[in-house]
């Protein structure tokens, strides 16, 4: 996968590629949005492909976003103790809810999680924390991950 981002008057695009199932699939949009999404026949090096795909979004302005710019996300529950297998079920459960809406609104990935000693989080790398913490909020109320009361947001060190 290939994720390039680019700044503008409006704020910040992301430009995205990556091989699965034979194709290339190319996803594209502002920030926050899910944006659209095409996708490529490839036949040849599914990584040369996407460099030749994104070659022009490239010579237009777009780059990889530096790790070290990344905001850290983290959602928090408490726990009874240490925790419970429904719990740490619940965990991987929301690490791929947060893994699917940041990736499709170009906003990150989640990292992973712990849990232990009353209480259980979940890690995220975003481009813009004020922006992921606010989509989160607003998406946690009435899901099962509602227990995840605490979203705190980390600015780049």
């Amino acid at each position: 996968m290939l994720k390039l981002y680019k700044r503008d008057e409006q704020g910040l695009l992301y430009h995205e590629a990556w091989f699965h199932d034979g194709e290339i699939h190319e996803h594209r949009g502002r920030v926050g949005d899910i944006g659209e999404s095409r996708e490529h026949p490839c036949s040849g090096d599914p990584e040369q492909a996407i460099r030749e795909l994104l070659a022009p979004v490239m010579e237009a302005g777009f780059a990889p976003w530096d790790e070290d710019e990344m905001w850290t996300l983290q959602l928090t529950a408490k726990l009874e103790g240490w925790g419970s297998t429904e719990d740490l079920q619940l965990r991987i459960d929301l690490e791929a809810a947060l893994n699917e809406r940041l990736g499709w609104t170009g906003l990150g990935h989640c990292d992973g999680g712990d849990m232990g000693s009353g209480e259980m989080s979940v890690f995220c790398f975003v481009v813009d924390g004020p922006l992921a913490k606010a989509l989160v909020e607003q998406e946690l109320p009435g899901t099962p991950f509602a227990v995840f009361s605490r979203v705190e947001i980390r600015p780049p060190s």
